[in-house]
């Protein structure tokens, strides 16, 4: 059983990695589709680094946020590339975030039902915002109207 225990560890370890490198690598493509991408490749890191939650070892739970956060990092270096026009945009966005990032890992927490319940909402919205997000992004109500 502990060696299956192991392998079952592996495995995911190795899929969580393969997600990661994938939505790096992927996060510029949506980009590239306008805002509806941007968002779309936005709440796929956001799912991602949601999903550590429920793991149990700390290597599970790392590379899952620097999935994350490397996916994140994909989509803003793609979007100041890219939409020289959004800038402005960009900016005020990459601070709000820094500063919300800065503010909920500095103040003390302590486990909650409420934030555990907070988090499963948050994550079930994203998943669930994945599909449209994608039907707008690829554009198919464009080719639909004409």
């Amino acid at each position: 059983v502990g060696a299956d225990a192991r392998l079952a560890h592996e495995i995911l370890l190795a899929i969580s990695a393969t997600v990661g490198l994938l939505l790096v690598l992927v996060a510029p493509v949506a980009v590239s589709r306008g805002l509806f991408g941007t968002l779309l490749a936005v709440v796929g890191c956001v799912v991602v680094m949601l999903r550590t939650r429920q793991y149990r070892t700390g290597s599970e739970v790392l590379v899952g946020l620097v999935s994350g956060v490397a996916g994140l990092v994909s989509v803003a270096v793609a979007v100041l590339v890219g939409f020289p026009d959004w800038h402005p945009v960009a900016a005020v966005v990459l601070a709000a975030s820094g500063a919300a990032l800065l503010a909920t890992t500095l103040l003390p927490a302590t486990p909650s039902v409420r934030r555990g319940r907070v988090g499963d909402l948050v994550e079930s919205v994203a998943l669930l915002a994945l599909l449209p997000l994608l039907v707008l992004a690829v554009g198919v109500l464009d080719v639909a109207q004409v």
